[in-house]
């Protein structure tokens, strides 16, 4: 179901698994993890070396949702030969990468010698527990001497449970005040134990679409016919702007839960 309104515009105007192989291998200095891949990360870049723990590439809103226990394959590229090993870490934040408060912690060492490419996968099986904004961190460790040089590539992870198929109540008193150009919505958030954010969006048509389950619609992402989402939080307002005198506008709220399950 949805909240819904109509603003007709007059004067007016978003695991813990360890795997070790012992020495290094020759391996690929500056690495990335692939952005067509199941995890793909914040940013397309293979020469992330400092701060910890993703090179100070701050979170998305546009995470990867996986289930519990579901096997994903992991895809990332080496581009520079260099012995070194790698390392896989999930946790619940930045923070708790940094803290080592992980939720899965894996080590490789491979070997692709002669490889053109220097393409790397491995299947990994994600944690038994939910999270809705964990952090995937993989690391390239550049071995030079008796020293050894980070890369980082981090991605923006969600794991849900997958028995939980109940959305929260709706948002209430859904509405909007026309002011100068402008739509000012408000609404009520519900008191549901696992209620999390509201989705908003905007349509110069009827709104016909509803949310799926399990997928992510980030601000400013085009969901339907004119229809595009202007609010993603967990707040109980947002303000329309750049509304045309005399147009017709839509609007709609959808809430969720952590384990983007849509109302």
């Amino acid at each position: 179901m949805k909240n819904a309104i109509k603003e007709n515009v007059q004067a007016l105007l978003w695991i813990a698994l360890l795997f070790f192989v012992g020495g290094t291998t020759t391996v690929y200095a500056h690495t990335k993890l692939l952005v067509n891949s199941a995890t793909p990360p914040r940013i397309d870049a293979d020469n992330l070396k400092s701060p910890a723990p993703c090179g100070g590439i701050p979170r998305t809103d546009k995470p990867a949702i996986f289930t519990q226990n579901q096997t994903v394959t992991i895809e990332w590229v080496e581009t520079i030969d260099h012995d070194g090993f790698y390392t896989l870490k999930i946790a619940r934040s930045d923070n708790d990468i940094v803290a080592d408060n992980l939720m899965l912690d894996m080590q490789f060492n491979n070997d692709v010698s002669g490889s053109e490419d220097h393409d790397y996968s491995e299947s990994i099986q994600m944690p038994n527990e939910s999270c809705t904004d964990c952090t995937l961190q993989l690391i390239q460790h550049m071995v030079v001497g008796q020293s050894v040089s980070p890369y980082f590539s981090c991605a923006d992870i969600a794991i849900v449970d997958p028995n939980d198929n109940v959305a929260p109540s709706n948002a209430a008193g859904f509405g909007g005040v026309a002011v100068n150009n402008q739509v000012n919505l408000s609404w009520v958030n519900p008191n549901d134990a696992d209620f999390y954010k509201v989705l908003v969006v905007q349509s110069s048509e009827p709104i016909s679409f509803t949310p799926s389950n399990q997928n992510v619609f980030p601000l400013g992402t085009t969901v339907g016919v004119n229809t595009t989402v202007i609010y993603n939080g967990s707040g109980s307002e947002v303000v329309s702007d750049g509304v045309t005198t005399g147009a017709v506008n839509y609007y709609a709220a959808f809430t969720y839960d952590e384990n983007y399950n849509y109302q």
